[in-house]
């Protein structure tokens, strides 16, 4: 479950890349974002875990942890300095994006467990995913009938 709430979470954060963008810069902001992440993961991976003696579990944690950026401060640099509206910010912001997608892959990727379980969840996620639109719409009817309130923002949060 943590791995998906962190996959949802980063596209969330990512919320901000405008899609025409992405799909313009989309070449070159897999190729940065990977690199970005693949590079820095793989040189602090094989320091930690050959010159530093930690064990191969804490090399990956290592590698992953100082291989990833953050989309929130990025972005808040690209819009205190006004790139964000550039083709330049928008490119750095996709490239982040993916950079920080594969942070959250590589951490399930290793750390998850991938039994019996993983499977129930995931069946149980796509029935709740369908569902979803359509009981939305009747709970947010239904307790925001006649109130103050935004039910919607409650339910959402």
């Amino acid at each position: 479950m943590a791995s998906f709430g962190a996959v949802l979470l980063t596209f969330l954060a990512g919320a901000e890349i405008d899609p025409a963008s992405l799909k313009l810069h989309l070449k070159a902001s897999l190729s940065i974002g990977t690199v970005a992440f693949l590079f820095p993961f793989l040189g602090v991976f094989a320091f930690v875990l050959y010159l530093a003696g930690w064990s191969y579990p804490q090399s990956l944690i290592g590698g992953i942890a100082l291989s990833t950026t953050s989309v929130a401060v990025v972005y808040a640099v690209l819009v205190e300095n006004g790139l964000n509206v550039s083709e330049l910010g928008k490119l750095i912001l996709a490239a982040c994006f993916v950079n920080d997608l594969g942070t959250v892959l590589a951490l399930g990727g290793f750390f998850a467990n991938f039994d019996r379980w993983m499977l129930v969840f995931v069946a149980v996620t796509i029935v709740a995913l369908y569902l979803l639109p359509v009981s939305t719409r009747y709970l947010v009817s239904w307790f925001g009938a006649g109130r103050v309130s935004e039910p919607e923002v409650k339910f959402c949060s």
